[in-house]
């Protein structure tokens, strides 16, 4: 056993079997971007690049700071989805990293940093075709395209999209005008006389849904981790009868600090939110909303111990909790506490932890503070 507090464990039988069934439903003809932003969905940036070194195909990142902590494990392709400030460029071109150009000021910028290093800058365009956040859209594209032709320290790499709006719907309307959208910006760059790209839209939910985004390549993001998109994928899966075996890979622990046997209608925490209802047994857990566990869960959370559901009681506090542990029987000092994930019979998942707090299960765990150690089981 381990002697951190709190720590987290990433099981890399579930990731590699998730990433299967991915890799089984998209074919081995189509690419597989793993995606590992956000501490890989706050599942250990470190950790899935170690488990999927030798199985993806790409890995996917959000900034220059990531990109490097994967190279230092991995010498596969890593494209960069978010900006990347000029002063970084000599370690974007150095390191072979592909970025990802939205901006023409930042495409030109590249250029004269990559001709300045004698490098050839590998670029991926984003395509604007409906979510209205960064992208290029399709009246500017001839504009990319004419620069980075006559550019000799430009190279495109990839052409891509995001969809708005397929994952929170089971009407995938607007996917399908954003696919038009994307098709007319591929034609257009064939017509420009580039051929060897690659051609990208699907995330997670449009690889479970539809095989005619896969095009060259998939960005397979929180699927990966063993967690659906939404339950509206869930639903539309299940409507096409598609079988996915999606495994959470994530569980969060901690221990047992400090027990307090305290009588009825005793107040427990900031603000006396919460009053005692009977004489109880409160364990205070050394996490708090510093570490993730959201404050929005106060009076209202679980955790587990010894395989039962322990209320939170009273106010989640910066690095400390207190939970009703009454009904475990023997419950002492240094006990293991399942925030997240499965002990015995019981499971507290992220999409039921992101209804109460009225979010989603992507933000549950990304929002693990990164400095809680992740161990590979």
């Amino acid at each position: 056993m381990n002697n951190e507090k709190t720590w987290v464990e990433i099981d890399q039988g579930k990731i590699l079997n998730n990433f299967s069934q991915f890799r089984k439903r998209v074919g081995k003809g189509v690419k597989i971007a793993a995606v590992l932003k956000a501490n890989a969905y706050g599942h250990g940036l470190e950790n899935v690049t170690e488990i999927l070194k030798n199985k993806t195909d790409y890995f996917a990142v959000d900034s220059i700071r990531e990109a490097l902590i994967v190279r230092k494990i991995s010498k596969l392709p890593v494209v960069i989805f978010g900006y990347t400030s000029e002063g970084e460029y000599p370690k974007l071109l150095n390191n072979n990293f592909e970025q990802t150009i939205f901006d023409f000021s930042n495409l030109s910028q590249l250029n004269v940093v990559a001709s300045r290093l004698h490098r050839v800058a590998q670029i991926h365009l984003e395509i604007e075709t409906g979510t209205s956040r960064n992208g290029i859209l399709l009246k500017d594209l001839p504009m990319y395209l004419g620069f980075i032709k006559k550019n000799k320290s430009l190279s495109l790499a990839g052409l891509f999209t995001h969809f708005a709006n397929i994952e929170d719907t089971t009407n995938h309307a607007y996917a399908e005008k954003q696919l038009k959208i994307y098709k007319e910006a591929v034609k257009l760059v064939n017509e420009f006389g580039f051929k060897d790209f690659i051609k990208h839209t699907a995330c997670t939910a449009a690889s479970i849904l539809f095989d005619k985004t896969y095009f060259d390549m998939i960005r397979l993001g929180i699927g990966l981790y063993g967690m659906w998109p939404s339950e509206e994928t869930k639903i539309s899966a299940q409507n096409d009868r598609i079988d996915l075996k999606l495994k959470p890979a994530l569980t969060w622990k901690t221990r047992i600090a400090h027990i307090n046997d305290l009588p009825t209608k005793t107040y427990v925490s900031y603000g006396c939110t919460e009053r005692l209802m009977r004489d109880s047994k409160v364990a205070v857990i050394p996490v708090g909303y510093y570490d993730g566990f959201d404050r929005g869960l106060s009076n209202i959370g679980e955790v587990l111990v010894g395989g039962l559901r322990c209320p939170v009681l009273g106010r989640i506090c910066m690095n400390m909790s207190m939970i009703d542990v009454t009904n475990v029987k023997n419950v002492k000092i240094d006990d293991e506490v399942v925030l997240l994930g499965r002990q015995k019979q019981e499971e507290i998942t992220a999409e039921t932890t992101a209804q109460k707090i009225n979010t989603i299960n992507y933000e549950v765990t990304t929002r693990i503070n990164p400095l809680i150690k992740r161990f590979t089981i």
